[in-house]
């Protein structure tokens, strides 16, 4: 589902409060009123945000493998997938040496594909299962229209059973461009009652 709405309509609200509920937290602040109401998440979430978090004087690949053990190779064959660097191949001695600020020196494109690799695809390369439940906040925003397409395949191809949450942009009404990957709309407006559901994506 695309979650769609202008800003304070409640998209990244929604995202606080399930990671929240997944590690059995007290709703973010402000609060969230439920109204008595119950919130149930899957087991398993994994949120990949548009600025992720990265370590300083850090091995890119130390880095890229928290979630599971993997080679140089493996990561850089995803990066590739992903046209990390457009037109050549990735590196490998870049990966595995120690960065000043790798995550630094990359565009938003490149950290959000790095991040995609890191919690996602790697991981189910590795024989993980993908997650439950997947919240993506804005990270199709920093790709261009080719490296869009790239993710969202790849990311429907490794998670194809997985729930996908994705904050987009857009007006109420307005058509959300699947690239075969949105099945749907939840649009938020400004105000406690203005959540709603679109069935249809064109």
């Amino acid at each position: 589902l695309a979650v769609s709405g202008p800003n304070g309509g409640g998209k990244s609200s929604l995202f606080a409060l399930l990671q929240a509920c997944a590690r059995g937290d007290a709703a973010p602040p402000p609060g969230l009123v439920l109204d008595g109401g119950v919130v149930a998440v899957p087991r398993t979430l994994i949120h990949v945000a548009q600025q992720p978090y990265c370590p300083l004087h850090a091995v890119p690949l130390a880095w890229a493998t928290t979630r599971v053990e993997a080679s140089v190779d493996d990561v850089a064959s995803l990066l590739d997938a992903l046209e990390f660097f457009p037109g050549s191949r990735t590196n490998t001695t870049l990966l595995t040496e120690e960065q000043d600020d790798f995550c630094g020196s990359l565009s938003g494109g490149q950290r959000v594909k790095f991040e995609l690799v890191r919690q996602v695809l790697l991981p189910h390369e590795k024989g993980m299962p993908c997650p439950d439940l997947l919240l993506l906040d804005e990270i199709f925003s920093p790709l261009d229209p080719a490296s869009k397409a790239t993710a969202q395949k790849l990311i429907r191809d490794a998670c194809p059973a997985s729930v996908v949450l994705a904050i987009f942009h857009a007006e109420a009404g307005a058509c959300v461009p699947s690239f075969d990957f949105f099945t749907g709309v939840l649009h938020f407006e400004r105000g406690a009652d203005d959540v709603t559901g679109v069935s249809r994506v064109t």
